[in-house]
């Protein structure tokens, strides 16, 4: 329960994930903006753009070689699938306008998405 450390992360952070190692968190901005941050500090953080604002949600592939970026607004949405590498994306997934957030299964398999407004809610799964 003791705090082992703080991480500044930009004020209009949305969602964050840790790479598979726990040395580098992935902090996804509003703005579309994703950052590449050291937990031990010490090195600058690498920034890349996704395209586009309204960013919401991170996931991260198990083999940490995959970034899952839902944006979007209330009324269109897609998920960015971004190769940790070359930061580029390799394709888009068509996401409902009102989802909130999107998880990786653990065999990195299945991909899920969690929409709802306070009338609906459900949960897409794709096959990634």
């Amino acid at each position: 329960g003791a705090v082992r450390g703080t991480v500044a992360v930009p004020p209009d952070t949305v969602s964050v994930v840790p790479d598979v190692t726990q040395t580098d968190l992935y902090v996804l901005e509003r703005t579309g903006l994703i950052s590449e941050l050291p937990i031990s500090g010490g090195s600058p953080p690498v920034r890349f753009s996704i395209g586009h604002d309204h960013g919401r949600s991170l996931a991260l592939s198990p083999d940490g070689s995959t970034l899952y970026v839902l944006k979007g607004t209330p009324a269109v949405a897609n998920i960015a699938v971004v190769n940790v590498a070359t930061q580029s994306v390799r394709r888009v997934l068509p996401a409902p306008g009102h989802c909130v957030q999107v998880l990786v299964s653990a065999s990195g398999k299945q991909l899920y998405e969690v929409a709802g407004t306070g009338h609906y809610g459900n949960i897409q799964i794709f096959a990634v």
